[in-house]
């Protein structure tokens, strides 16, 4: 359980930076303190709150202002803002003994607050729930980095958004992605005196239900209803509870704060319509109004949330904008409103995105000022035909989930109830915009074109899938006895099963698929022992994995945090990679090992060899089969590499400075020829020296495929249940910047009608196993070495061996097979054409490198 007190302190904290500011600002506002329930009025001062940190970034930002003089402006600031509710509060009494006509309190239809009981109770449990448990950081989560941001400011009092990484940070542009919110979070650390890894479990404490109360008073505003917005919060805290991604617990994230924050513009539009509608149409026995100026508030507190979101989250600001748009056309479109009213609800997405331009302008000009080679290409995308790129059926089950995408169905269907129902305009509008954008090529396209490829993912999100859920709840049990009731509620059901099963299977598979949510204890330990050790800040190197998580746990440096998060605008991603592998990898020889860590200015190598299994991803290879000589390596050199800790699994060595040690290139176990030998010689000049059969497939990222060392008879024979045995031989022609894959497929030689049909083939082959009971085709992917020396730390022009097993099925059938490989890049998150979802010939097809013979 969270520590009590602290969590005290940091609640106390967080009100005077999240809340404080903002509520004197809202309470300053006659119409806002007047026409909107206390409920409510949370919203603005939530948002107005952005305001006030945002401000003090762009100063601190502007005017270099160390931490502690930031702070001082904040807590000035918000003196300011409570000044200015004493004077206005004063003066509203004053007004308040003549009320002006038709302001008085409650002319404006609102919900009564006392209705929310339903929806507060489910706030307060998932409160409870965050107090237990609060957020949990595991080795690749998110908010890995946020701790090392707000970490590196506090401890060196400076507003400095480069990187939390990074001890030279040279000409490294700022993150985009970081902004007010992780000043927000160092400011409260400051007040508080928490560790930045307690301040990140304490965050969902109090911004969760901070999220969910913005997004339950949004929703009853805009669907008008508060038994559908009770529904819907409880389908958003059940979908997001039993995502294996925590995505509850990151409502205290950044990026989705963000989001939270865009549904107060929203709420803003729909809260001004209310009372356009009420001060402009009122009844007979109402005195006409003659002053709407107040509810301008709203309509700027709408405007002013995409440029306040830059600083939050700079792609949430442009979510934000993109649902103020669907929201405010949807309306104007389908809705029969005043004149006036759709005028402003056409305009309002125009002036928002001209307010919106130069902020964006300004922060991205700030910011990708370089590339990282590691988001230079399309991100889980789906190619139609060419380059017409859409958001493949995957990455929409994946992110939407079963829940998400019933929502995106029922959105649709309130189409027939747009004409007079406002919730439903909002419905499906907003769902069929967002449909437009992720399955519209042309404007995946774009996105692809700016690298903006995690705009699509909150693009999702702006389709308001679970007031849809909460609309069809309310609809489904009002008419219980309805066929179509049964079915919608049935369907509820399922899919909410489905993801709290999709859940529960993986929390209860094995420790190795899950680990990456869980933290790490032995190198949480190791690193406090370092923090001892070592007061002051230094360069430790590691895998890329751990030094994801070096900054966050401990004061000290890395040279290349897991992914990049640290640093998208890094132009050195990959070199920083592999320049970490190499430094761990026993097969580079010591001399270039020893100037990778001179050019870094290393002190401390740690070797964290706690993995349980082989771990690939992101140009990231850790493998327990590596574990041992690595120890060695540093162990055969004790003056230059002291051990100073060695305890389940960690490993700690101080580097000394000493000369560089002798130049023994070349002396990898791996290597059978080197660059001298080698690259006078063409690959088929090659193959015939090794005696190796030549293998006729295209090189692919300077990676080639010399030859394969077959027996000499053919087939060549293998048994049921046993391995192929693949002897290569392989040659860096050039710089490797991305991985190759070697796709290896075996199929047996038979002839079935319509198997090789582009569009059936496969389904053609699934069918035939599965009523024989033998498998006609199998394979896998490997990299050459990749256990042991991925080809990226090759000696450019050696010639390397690799051996690989492919194993054969106990069903496969009998007979000959023809064996196929095919080398291709693979980022880390490859994409697909269409012609590989239907086409028999798929990412396994290759040039054929031999023939054998499966036996029993």
């Amino acid at each position: 359980m969270l520590n009590p007190a602290a969590l005290a302190l940091y609640l106390g904290a967080a009100a005077l930076v999240f809340v404080l500011p903002g509520f004197f600002l809202a309470e300053s506002s006659r119409f806002l303190r007047t026409r909107l329930g206390r409920g409510e009025r949370l919203l603005p001062a939530w948002l107005l709150s952005a305001l006030v940190f945002g401000l003090v970034y762009a100063a601190a930002v502007g005017f270099r202002l160390s931490l502690d003089a930031a702070l001082r402006l904040h807590l000035g600031l918000t003196a300011a803002c409570a000044g200015l509710f004493l004077l206005r509060r004063e003066g509203m009494r004053r007004e308040s003994r003549s009320p002006a006509p038709g302001l008085s309190r409650g002319m404006t239809p609102l919900p009564d607050d006392r209705s929310a009981r339903p929806a507060l109770m489910v706030i307060a449990a998932v409160t409870l729930v965050m107090a237990w448990d609060g957020g949990s950081l595991g080795y690749i989560h998110d908010s890995l980095d946020f701790v090392a941001f707000v970490r590196r400011m506090l401890i060196e009092n400076r507003v400095d958004l480069a990187s939390g990484a990074y001890q030279d940070l040279g000409d490294l542009a700022p993150d985009p992605r970081r902004g007010s919110f992780h000043l927000a979070a160092a400011l409260i650390g400051r007040l508080s005196g928490i560790d930045p890894v307690d301040l990140w479990r304490f965050s969902p404490v109090a911004l969760v239900p901070l999220a969910l109360w913005t997004f339950f008073a949004a929703t009853r505003r805009l669907l008008g209803s508060t038994g559908i917005a009770t529904w819907a919060t409880v389908a958003f805290v059940v979908a997001t509870l039993f995502d294996r991604d925590h995505f509850l617990q990151n409502l205290g994230y950044a990026s989705r704060v963000g989001w939270a924050y865009s549904w107060v513009s929203l709420w803003a539009v729909a809260t001004w319509v209310d009372v356009s509608r009420a001060d402009h149409t009122p009844p007979p026995d109402w005195r006409p109004f003659h002053h709407a100026a107040p509810s301008r508030t709203l309509l700027i507190l709408a405007l002013l949330a995409a440029p306040i979101l830059v600083g939050v989250h700079i792609l949430s600001a442009a979510q934000s904008l993109l649902a103020l748009g669907a929201l405010s056309w949807s309306w104007a479109f389908f809705l029969r409103e005043p004149p006036r009213v759709r005028r402003i609800l056409w305009w309002l997405p125009i002036w928002g995105t001209l307010l919106l331009a130069p902020v964006v302008a300004v922060q991205a000009g700030r910011t990708y000022s370089a590339a990282n080679p590691l988001f230079d290409h399309p991100q889980g995308l789906l190619y139609l035909f060419g380059n017409w790129a859409v958001l493949g059926p995957e990455a929409l089950t994946k992110w939407y989930g079963w829940p998400g995408l019933l929502g995106v169905l029922c959105g649709l269907l309130a189409l027939r109830r747009v004409a007079w129902d406002r919730g439903a305009a909002y419905l499906f509008g907003s769902t069929l915009v967002t449909i437009m954008i992720v399955l519209n090529p042309l404007a995946v396209s774009l996105i692809e074109a700016v690298k903006a490829h995690s705009l699509l993912f909150r693009v999702l999100y702006v389709a308001p899938i679970f007031g849809a859920l909460g609309w069809a709840t309310v609809w489904a049990i009002e008419r219980r006895r309805d066929l179509r009731a049964v079915a919608i509620l049935l369907g509820l059901g399922l899919a909410f099963a489905l993801q709290a099963n999709t859940a529960i299977r993986f929390w209860r598979a094995e420790a190795f698929q899950k680990s990456s949510f869980q933290e790490n204890a032995p190198l949480m330990a190791a690193l406090a022992f370092l923090d001892q050790i070592e007061p002051r800040p230094v360069t430790v190197v590691s895998d890329p994995i751990t030094s994801y998580q070096i900054p966050a746990y401990s004061r000290h440096f890395a040279i290349c945090p897991y992914n990049q998060h640290s640093s998208p605008a890094d132009a050195r991603t990959i070199e920083r990679t592999y320049d970490a592998l190499a430094v761990l990898n026993a097969e580079v020889d010591p001399r270039t090992t020893w100037e990778i860590l001179e050019r870094y200015r290393a002190r401390y190598v740690l070797l964290n060899h706690t993995w349980t299994r082989y771990f690939r991803s992101y140009l990231t290879f850790v493998s327990p089969l590596t574990f041992e000589p690595e120890r060695a390596k540093f162990a055969r050199d004790p003056e230059r590499y002291e051990p100073v800790y060695a305890r389940d699994g960690i490993s700690i060595y101080r580097l000394h400075d000493l000369p560089a040690p002798p130049d023994t290139a070349g002396a990898s176990r791996f290597l059978r020829m080197s660059a001298e030998e080698s690259l006078p010689r063409t690959g088929g000049e090659l193959a015939a020296q090794l005696g190796l059969r030549r293998a006729n497939v295209p090189t692919v990222e300077g990676l080639e495929l010399i030859g394969i060392a077959w027996p000499d008879s053919q087939p060549v024979r293998f048994a049921r249940g046993t391995y192929i045995r693949l002897a290569t031989y392989w040659r860096q022609t050039q710089p490797v910047a991305l991985p190759v894959e070697a796709f290896i497929r075996a199929e047996a030689r038979i002839d079935l009608p319509g198997l090789a049909h582009p569009l059936f083939g496969r389904a053609r082959r699934t069918w035939h196993e599965r009523t024989s009971g033998e498998v006609i085709r199998f394979g896998r992917m490997h990299q050459p070495l990749e256990t042991w020396y991925p080809p990226f730390l090759w000696e450019p022009g050696g010639v390397y061996f690799d051996e690989y097993w492919l194993p054969i099925p106990r069903d496969a059938k009998l007979g000959p097979y023809q064996v196929r490989l095919h080398l291709a890049a693979t980022p880390y998150a490859p994409n697909l054409r269409l012609r590989d979802l239907f086409a028999f010939e798929d990412s396994f097809t290759g040039a054929v490198i031999g023939e054998v013979e499966v036996v029993p």
